[in-house]
């Protein structure tokens, strides 16, 4: 009801274990005016790093293979699922994200006029702990791959502005992807399946837990260009500890709340 008046835009859900009641009871809940696709996602697979031992981190305690796994996916594999992979744009709601009101505009359409590769609503920072070898990884890659000629590094690198630290140096912000917009394309060059395909051998989204968010950031901040990334401000919106609302309309909430 909050995204719809904007167009009827295919929506996806990507699981790996919802029975077939469930994804009637989901269905049912929403209502025939918003068809669910279901698509099966398998986590299980093997993840090119067999024999790494898994480290835990005190930051993460709970972050074991499962995560691992998930972050693994949202960092690559997303884009080449099936019913993911023909797509324009995609837009990323994790299952505990929430839209708090009507979106003041079709970010699709914004970033599509714009010629944007990646929409954002915030950043967060990453433990460095947590980040062991990805950063020098990365850029040994981007290099090589602009060596081969399989990449052209923009002359107006993200990296070159402060976005995510100071200007052409990384402090560990990250893009927090539990809500994003990505221009599928751009995560399907071959430069960029190449540059996965090293992490995924890596072994480090097992062994050492690097995230989805920080492979996103440190990609789009050597092999974007200042103008593909945009912050799509005033989107309403809730994720955990994270809401984005305006004042106007979070102080008419607790009017409503406790009247």
């Amino acid at each position: 009801n909050f995204f719809y008046h904007h167009g009827l835009y295919p929506v996806i859900v990507l699981h790996d274990s919802l029975s077939e009641e469930e994804q009637t009871w989901l269905q049912e809940g929403i209502g025939n005016d918003c068809p669910l696709t279901f698509a099966i996602v398998d986590l299980t697979a093997k993840m090119n790093s067999a024999g790494s031992k898994m480290k835990r981190f005190k930051k993460a305690p709970h972050q074991g293979e499962g995560y691992r796994s998930m972050c693994r996916f949202f960092s690559g594999s997303v884009f080449h699922h099936p019913a993911v992979r023909d797509l324009d744009f995609y837009m990323r709601l994790d299952s505990d994200s929430f839209f708090l009101d009507s979106l003041p505009f079709d970010p699709f359409r914004q970033m599509q006029s714009s010629g944007k590769v990646y929409g954002y609503l915030t950043s967060a920072r990453e433990d460095f702990d947590l980040l062991t070898g990805l950063q020098e990884l990365v850029i040994n890659q981007i290099d090589a791959l602009a060596k081969s000629g399989l990449l052209s590094k923009p002359t107006r690198p993200l990296v070159e502005t402060d976005v995510l630290g100071a200007e052409g140096t990384w402090d560990g912000q990250y893009f927090y992807n539990n809500f994003e917009v990505a221009y599928v394309p751009f995560w399907r060059s071959p430069a960029y399946s190449s540059l996965f395909d090293a992490l995924d051998k890596n072994g480090g989204f097992v062994s050492r837990r690097w995230g989805d968010g920080p492979v996103r950031s440190l990609t789009l901040l050597h092999m974007a260009s200042q103008d593909q990334v945009i912050k799509l401000e005033g989107i309403p919106y809730w994720h955990q500890n994270l809401v984005r609302l305006s004042r106007e309309k979070l102080n008419s909430l607790r009017l409503h709340v406790y009247s």
